[in-house]
Formats: C-alpha cells, structure tokens, sequence
C-alpha cells in the first residue's frame, strides 16, 4: 500500500516567525533614554501606524502560515465552499471505499440520468470528489471525508463519540461513571450508519411500559427515534471541519440527549440558547454544501436517503418532538452547536405512577 506524505495543514508545524518585530519596529518599544515631547509624539504616531499595519496583517499571514483549515468557517463569500473543495492529498484507490464508491457512482448515474457505463473516475471527477493538478488526481477535502475509508486518518476528528451518562445533565459536572464510550468512524455515510444502527440496537434508550387510564397498554419511547436519528445526520452534515481534532459528541445524558458539533451556526442567531421556533427564518446557509448534496443522493441503512429536503432537519427533529409530547429542542451555540432533546422523565415517570 502506498503512502501518502501527511497534509501540511494538519501536521507540520507552521512558521510563525513573522510575529517577531523587525529591528526597524523595535526600536519606538526598546528605547533606554527618554524622547523628547516632539519625539514622543512623532514616535507614537509611527508605533501606532506600525501596529496598525501588522495587526492588519496578522489574520492573513496566520491564515496562509496554518494552511486551508484555517479558512473554512466564513461566510460564503469568505471560503465555505473554499474548504470542501479545496486539494487535500494525493489520491489512490488505497484509501478509498470501493463498495460505497460504487452505491455513490449508481446514484449519480440515476439522479443524472447518465450512461450505465459512466466510469467511476468521471463520476468522482464531476461531482468534485477527487480534482486535477499537475497531471494526478487529488482528494478534495470533502471527497476525502465521503469516501476515504478512514478519514481519521488524517483528519483527527472525523469521528462520531458516543457517551452515556448515568446522571441528569443538570449535574454533569459532578463525578459520573460514563457506562458507554465509544466511537463511529469511517467514511462519513457509514459514520451515520453505525451510530444509529448502535442506538437502535444497544438499548441505549428506555421504552416506557405502563397503562392508560383507558387500561390499554402504552409504550413510549424515551425519544422519538426520527427526533435523535435525524439530529446525528444533522450533526455530520452541518459541523464545521476545520475544527479538524474535534469529534461529533453525542452524549446520553439520564433526562436527555444531547448533540455537540464543532463549529458554530453560520447564519447569525439571536442569542446563545434557544428554542427551534426562535430559529429566525429566512434561507438557510448550510456549511457544507457538497457533502449535503452527496447524502441526498445516497441511500442509508433502510433505503432511504439520507437528507431528504434541503433545510427541513431541524423542521423534523422538531416535527418528531412535538408529536411525541417531548419538549421542544434547545440549541446552544459559542465555538460548538449544542442541540438538546430532553426525554421529559419526570412527566413520564409520573404517568407511570398515576397508571
């Protein structure tokens, strides 16, 4: 198998020596004798200008000194697409996911009504997967994390963590066992795979059992499975991934379920926490618009695509809550994108009580 050499922007240290003053600029800052009022004037004037300059500067030469990554969190006239389709490493059919390559190259040849014999190299080329340069066909950073069968490989946080707590998230910073940790990774549409297979399958949520006053039999899920389900997809689709050491944290807490995703929203929001129905309207601004596009057109475990409408995830989780007479879902948002979906079990446990 060969080896790529590692991507600059994660790995090699970045040359910072341009945050040291020249000796022409230490000079208004490492004077011994005392300026004279005309010279202290003049002097500051000039140590302000060059300030002024350099700090101007300072954002850009970062920028260029941290590579790509550090890029990818603006607005859309600032680098959001710049990020996914920017060159990553070169790329072999070592890393790629054949299997899940092919289901991608069948969904585009329908969704395209394209030839049957469409190759995969055209097909990965034109939806931008993969990109030309110098003769050899690159990985584009969002190529990468689709279809590379182990994106962790080189970009550290492209992964799904799953904790479950026992104890309220009220009092999570009190010393709590975790009963579950684990990680999803993979390329992306097996990361969603894996996760929801695993809550689904690992009994990570309760169902409630107890009559209705009718004397019928009632159960109740903790949470509405298209609630978490969709709120995980939600996570991989909109996350920012040039926060490229962080994972998705999907944390279970005993009163709810919480979802972290690094980065924050790129539309702006009202305040720091708030209800879905507080979402201002208006279009949505989605950070990763290509990966968005690939999971519309892929099929997950039950043969359903992924994201089925543009901007209607949050509408769903919402949906699902609300019919289930669950809260209605809480974000919170600083450097990550925190949505809560609290199970409601002090009501439910008083059902249970009253049946």
């Amino acid at each position: 198998m060969s080896r790529n050499p590692a991507p600059k922007e994660i790995f090699d240290t970045p040359d910072l020596s341009f945050l040291q003053s020249s000796p022409m600029e230490r000079q208004y800052f490492e004077r011994k004798e005392t300026p004279t009022r005309e010279q202290a004037a003049q002097e500051g004037s000039d140590a302000n200008a060059i300030l002024r300059r350099k700090l101007g500067d300072l954002q850009e030469k970062v920028k260029a000194a941290l590579g790509g990554f550090a890029n990818s969190n603006k607005e859309p006239n600032g680098g959001l697409l710049e990020f996914e389709s920017q060159i990553f490493v070169e790329f072999t059919k070592d890393e790629l996911d054949t299997e899940l390559a092919e289901h991608f190259r069948q969904a585009v040849i329908e969704d395209q009504q394209l030839s049957l014999t469409t190759s995969l190299e055209d097909v990965l080329y034109n939806k931008g997967v993969i990109d030309r340069k110098d003769e050899k066909y690159f990985w584009t950073k969002a190529g990468y994390l689709f279809l590379s069968v182990n994106p962790r490989r080189r970009i550290a946080g492209a992964y799904i963590r799953l904790t479950k707590i026992e104890g309220r998230q009220a009092l999570a910073g009190e010393r709590f066992i975790a009963s579950l940790d684990k990680d999803f990774d993979g390329p992306l549409p097996r990361q969603i795979t894996k996760t929801r297979v695993f809550l689904r399958q690992a009994a990570v949520f309760k169902t409630y059992e107890y009559r209705s006053k009718a004397g019928s039999l009632v159960k109740e899920p903790e949470l509405p499975p298209a609630a978490w389900e969709e709120a995980i997809v939600n996570a991989v689709v909109h996350r920012s991934y040039a926060l490229h050491t962080q994972p998705i944290l999907v944390i279970k807490y005993t009163d709810c379920l919480t979802v972290e995703s690094p980065g924050s929203f790129v539309q702006p929001m009202p305040k720091a926490e708030f209800r879905v129905s507080e979402v201002p309207p208006g279009r949505s601004q989605p950070r990763n618009s290509k990966i968005m596009e690939w999971l519309r057109l892929m099929k997950d475990e039950r043969d359903e695509q992924y994201v089925k409408q543009w901007r209607e995830g949050t509408k769903t989780i919402a949906r699902a809550m609300r019919e289930a007479g669950k809260p209605e879902p809480v974000y919170h948002t600083n450097s990550y994108v925190t949505l809560t979906l609290e199970n409601d079990i002090d009501a439910v446990e008083a059902r249970i009580a009253a049946a």
